[in-house]
């Protein structure tokens, strides 16, 4: 009965791996056999310019990244000044907000009409562009200025937790040894930070390649606008399966050589010789100092956009279309609620039955197939979820047809079905994750124990995993539901007519050049996204490490 049982649970997580990883060989698929090949074409004319920016873009915003991420990191991490713990709670704040809603507002203040350069020429009394020189905005190197100033904190986050489980033992060694400060920190701790240094700038590197509305906005064409260009513009679906096969090699080679170079050097702490490290206390021009390097990085990244963004929105709001507005807030919430419902019923599925399995190579294997989805980029994504729905669609079609003599149309892939199939592939793993989290926590002597009772599942999950699970369950769904309300290349490819939400609409304002009636839609998105950084509270550790930091310095 038990090997039938478990059977049974291994077939269920073959299915749900099967599903998630859907998109992925789908899109390969279609890729080796399209129907209108064009690679050779787009090889030709468009397809090396694409390839040429995706590349640079990465590097440029990898760069740049790191730079800001590492600096504000080790500024708040190892040194006490004005403002301190302000900015290691706040610096994470530009990721509230999606890349091209501050590329928006950027185009808006700085380009040629904007309010930035004609202040400049009403001042110096220009007349036209060709009097003075200011640098492209809608270029290569304005996106990747935009793009670091969003994703740096990708790097801060996970540089400043490793910073934080350093040892002052390991400086005071280092420093007996005759080494400087600087020394000590560039060949000991930021060698046994690597982990985390590695793993923020992978993050920001995908976030870069994947980037959608952004490069649309400055007029970079890169790897994911030339999917979305082939795919709707030349009406090409074999040709975007080809592009986003080879946006997927990418991301799978730079995945696995990160894995590969974190798995050739091991990292131990020995907690028992911790000591936390002592802050040095940065006065006067010291202190202003570093004070403005975190202010700047977190101000252009936060502050500056969304100031403008809740003016534009008050000196705009007579023209705003609030029965548009509300229905577009409707379909936003609707769907990110029902994505967050679903990725919690999936995830909760396939935590309690990996639990039951135990760990085993199989199981570990159906897992990184169905955590998948969230390093596919939106429109790869998109692509992947419409090619089989649509498949299926055509042959439920055929059988009405030879049936009942009527045709039923596109289901699946031309409804909100299609939408939500996208956002539970793609944020399954944010769900999964919070709630694997929180298992690990529950010890499984509690399981056996009410199994000798005489629990069955449902008591075991209602009346002791649920309540044991209320954090991490609630962080599931906060987590789904903002990264929801804020995903727009797989809601802009598979959303039906004339369907719209806050990110949709947003793009579509802001491409007709009415990017200051599209403010009030931008503010909203922004507010979703600081709903976790006021629920979930401080990313690093929570009230009571910070307590006992403040206590320190005091």
């Amino acid at each position: 009965m038990k090997k039938v049982l478990r059977l049974k649970r291994v077939w269920v997580l073959l299915v749900l791996s099967a599903l998630f990883s859907l998109p992925f060989f789908s899109t390969l698929l279609l890729s080796v056999s399209p129907d209108e090949p064009v690679f050779k074409h787009l090889w030709e004319t468009v397809l090396p310019g694409y390839i040429k920016n995706t590349f640079l873009l990465m590097i440029g915003v990898g760069i740049g990244s790191f730079f800001l991420g590492l600096v504000t990191a080790t500024l708040v991490s190892f040194f006490k000044f004005p403002g301190r713990q302000l900015f290691q709670k706040f610096l994470i704040l530009p990721l509230a907000i999606p890349g091209f809603v501050i590329g928006t507002v950027y185009l808006q203040f700085f380009e040629y009409s904007g309010p930035f350069q004609s202040l400049i020429r009403k001042l110096f009394g220009f007349q036209t562009a060709s009097e003075y020189w200011f640098p492209e905005i809608a270029s290569l190197g304005g996106v990747t200025v935009v793009l670091s100033f969003i994703l740096f904190p990708y790097v801060f986050m996970t540089t400043r937790s490793a910073f934080m489980e350093q040892s002052q033992r390991f400086f005071e060694v280092s420093r007996s040894l005759g080494k400087g400060p600087i020394r000590s920190f560039t060949s000991v701790i930021l060698p046994l930070s690597r982990p985390s240094l590695t793993l923020g700038l992978s993050l920001v590197l995908m976030e870069a390649a994947s980037d959608f509305g952004t490069v649309h906005f400055f007029g970079v064409p890169t790897l994911t606008s030339g999917i979305y260009s082939v795919w709707l513009q030349m009406n090409n679906l074999g040709g975007a399966a080809q592009l986003a096969s080879m946006l997927l090699s990418f991301m799978i080679l730079f995945i696995t050589l990160e894995k590969w170079s974190r798995s050739q050097k091991s990292y131990y702490s020995l907690k028992g010789n911790h000591r936390q490290m002592e802050l040095k206390e940065l006065k006067g021009l010291k202190g202003f100092a570093a004070f403005s390097l975190c202010l700047i990085p977190l101000f252009f990244g936060f502050l500056f956009p969304f100031s403008l963004l809740l003016f534009w929105s008050f000196s705009h709001i007579g023209q705003i279309e609030f029965s548009r507005f509300l229905n577009d807030l409707g379909h936003t919430i609707f769907l990110a609620l029902s994505a967050g419902g679903l990725c919690l019923l999936f995830s909760l599925l396939f935590n309690y039955i990996q639990r039951s399995l135990g760990k085993n190579r199989l199981v570990e294997g159906m897992v990184s197939f169905a955590t998948l989805g969230y390093s596919i980029p939106g429109p790869v994504l998109a692509l992947g979820v419409l090619i089989p729905l649509a498949k299926f669609d055509n042959f439920i079609d055929s059988i009405a047809l030879s049936l009942f003599g009527n045709g039923t149309g596109l289901i699946f892939s031309g409804s909100v079905a299609a939408i939500l199939l996208a956002y539970l592939i793609r944020f399954f793993v944010l769900s999964y994750g919070s709630i694997q989290t929180g298992f690990l926590r529950i010890t499984p002597k509690m399981d056996e124990a009410a199994i000798q009772l005489g629990a069955g599942v449902f008591d075991r999950v209602s009346k002791i995993h649920g309540p044991l699970l209320k954090r991490s369950l609630a962080t599931s769904l906060i987590l789904v539901f903002v990264d929801s309300m804020k995903e727009l290349p797989a809601t802009l490819m598979l959303r039906p007519f004339n369907y719209n939400t806050l990110a949709t609409r947003l793009y579509e304002l802001s491409s007709d050049e009415r990017l200051m009636e599209s403010a009030p839609w931008g503010v909203a998105i922004v507010l979703s996204g600081l709903l976790p950084l006021i629920i979930l509270g401080h990313p690093f550790g929570g009230k009571r490490n910070n307590l006992k930091e403040e206590e320190k310095e005091s």
